[in-house]
């Protein structure tokens, strides 16, 4: 099985990614929010490329995060948007690549280093030119600005494409997208807003985690 593989396989089987934005925020804090959503049932973190600054800084909370939560659990770079990105994210030890965009550059890149790349999509042309490039699962982005009416429309004559979600992500708002065939999502603002990082309410953030999992674990059956 190559690496790329089993970052699919455990994926699907998780559906949940948790997202922390790299900016102000002290690396420890990151660090702990993602011990938080370990401890309470994820697997994977994607800790997202901060393009206006902080580049250095989003390197160093990957690589920070990864040996705070151990080998067992998939940490990578979010927002990637070039090649030039890619391999500073490969670089850092990235378990994987995500990005709101499509780019066939980078897709081909991850593949030649056996890294997953999940791309953004918004579009069924897009869809399927990812699919079409091995892209076995990807980002349809914004799902929460898009609606679920758009993702099932979109599902219907390409349903053999696997799609993830990300946007305005509720626990209630999550299971329904599970429901309407999404094979994950991705939660962001309800764990990682600078109120709730500022006051370093990791337990808070762990709880929102674990109801995430309890509704992932029920799709799993």
């Amino acid at each position: 099985m190559t690496n790329i593989e089993k970052v699919e396989q455990d994926l699907l089987l998780s559906k949940l990614m948790c997202i922390f934005r790299v900016n102000e925020i002290e690396v420890q804090t990151i660090v702990e929010a993602s011990k938080a959503c370990v401890e309470n049932g994820a697997k994977f973190i994607e800790i997202t490329y901060n393009h206006q600054e902080y580049e250095d800084k989003t390197f160093e909370v990957i690589q920070s995060v990864k040996e705070a939560v151990g080998q067992d659990i998939y940490v990578g770079c979010g927002t990637v948007l070039t090649i030039e990105e890619a391999k500073k994210a490969i670089s850092a030890r990235s378990d994987f690549i995500v990005s709101p965009i499509l780019s066939l550059e980078v897709l081909k890149y991850a593949h030649e280093h056996d890294v997953f790349y999940m791309p953004g999509v918004m579009s069924a042309t897009e869809a399927y030119e990812a699919y079409r490039n091995h892209a076995h699962i990807v980002k349809l982005f914004p799902t929460g600005e898009l609606g679920l009416d758009y993702g099932k429309a979109l599902m219907k004559p390409l349903g053999f494409i696997q799609y993830f979600a990300v946007g305005k992500m509720t626990p209630a708002f999550y299971e329904e997208c599970l429901s309407a065939g999404f094979v994950g999502a991705g939660v962001s603002s309800s764990i990682n807003s600078r109120e709730i990082l500022e006051s370093k309410n990791y337990e808070l953030i762990g709880n929102k985690i674990k109801e995430y999992a309890r509704i992932a674990n029920k799709y799993n059956k």
